[in-house]
């Protein structure tokens, strides 16, 4: 099996975002958890999504995981905390986001 990273460059998107930190075995759960969440948020607020649904793991070294064996996996996958951004892209920002957004910086 072959693992195929790239690095793409995508253009600037406005999107909803839920940052969490969680060991990896977790993942799963939020996510069946959160895309629901943004998406009733994003809706709530007038919003449209324009994309599929992301997350973006902050610090993960992909060539570490590339290499490392199946018990060293599951260690990681059973001790690491992984800090990520769960998110879906919408159509625009509007100003009931922005105010969101802002209420959310204010705690």
């Amino acid at each position: 099996m072959s693992i195929d990273i790239r690095i793409e460059q995508q253009p600037p998107l406005h999107a909803l975002e839920i940052a969490r930190n969680a060991p990896m075995w977790k993942i799963p759960k939020l996510l069946g958890n959160d895309f629901p969440r943004i998406g009733e948020q994003i809706t709530a607020q007038g919003g449209n999504r324009t994309g599929a649904p992301y997350v973006r793991y902050m610090e993960i070294d992909w060539q570490q995981m590339r290499h490392c064996g199946p018990l060293r996996m599951l260690w990681l996958m059973l001790t690491s905390k992984q800090p990520m951004r769960i998110g879906m892209a919408v159509e625009h920002r509007s100003r009931a986001m922005a105010k969101s957004k802002r209420s959310r910086s204010n705690r």
